[in-house]
């Protein structure tokens, strides 16, 4: 386990987790910030597909962040067109914390490989402070396809050297 400071740390998911995680994800107003979720929130057959894709390939890495002993989201990391990416999803009471700073600054340690790539959704200003904080810097904007939105959108692409 990593343990970061007193009260937030990684650990890897269990399937005892996937009910927190469902249940996160199933928050409407944080899919929206999100904009990518390409599901329903609250799709559970959807939900149990994707996740037991993600958790059987070998490139992806996946934890639960606590935060005071509680689950408080989760951290990933995963191959895109060959290059790493990380994210993060925090129960929406929990913003502003620091919480995903101090996880992604674990998940970081654990990722040897660089350049490592983060984007969001050009409004999801606390995402963007979060990977300027853990040292990417501003790439680019691309026009993508925000399924929560039904829209294109720009997404702030980030990069870590």
């Amino acid at each position: 386990m990593t343990v970061l400071g007193s009260d937030v740390r990684l650990r890897p998911v269990l399937d005892s987790d996937l009910e927190d995680v469902f249940a996160l994800e199933s928050d409407v107003l944080a899919a929206d910030m999100i904009a990518f979720l390409p599901r329903e929130p609250g799709d559970r057959t959807a939900f149990d597909t994707h996740w037991a894709r993600i958790r059987s390939d070998p490139d992806n890495r996946i934890w639960v962040i606590e935060a005071d002993g509680r689950f408080a989201g989760y951290a990933l990391s995963f191959l895109m067109n060959g290059d790493r990416q990380v994210g993060y999803w925090i129960e929406r009471e929990l913003w502003g914390r620091g919480i995903a700073s101090s996880a992604l600054a674990a998940v970081l340690r654990e990722l040897p490989g660089r350049p490592i790539w983060g984007s969001t959704v050009w409004d999801n200003l606390g995402s963007q402070r979060v990977l300027l904080n853990a040292g990417f810097v501003f790439d680019h904007v691309e026009r993508t396809q925000a399924p929560r939105r039904k829209a294109e959108v720009d997404e702030h692409v980030f990069r870590l050297d």
